[in-house]
């Protein structure tokens, strides 16, 4: 039983891991296909979609850094003696 539910919760990890990767390439996709930036510019100079994909990116990580810590909480408090 144990197995089953370890290997349920690494393929919903990887899954979540498959998804987020995907956001991070479609947005990608789009800031190429949309937005136009002269990186001579003085007022502008970092793209703003460059901004965003940092946030996405920092966003996804955290989550996935929340994720992993619950599992190994979990996982440590399973294997603590109960006397």
């Amino acid at each position: 039983m144990l197995y089953e539910v370890d290997t349920i919760i690494w393929n919903l990890l990887r899954k979540w891991i498959h998804e987020s990767l995907q956001k991070g390439k479609e947005a990608l996709q789009n800031a190429k296909e949309i937005e136009t930036w002269n990186p001579k510019s003085k007022t502008e100079p970092i793209a703003q979609s460059t901004v965003e994909l940092v946030k996405l990116a920092m966003t996804i990580m955290e989550q996935f850094f929340s994720r992993i810590q619950l599992e190994l909480m979990q996982i440590l408090f399973k294997n603590l003696p109960m006397d």
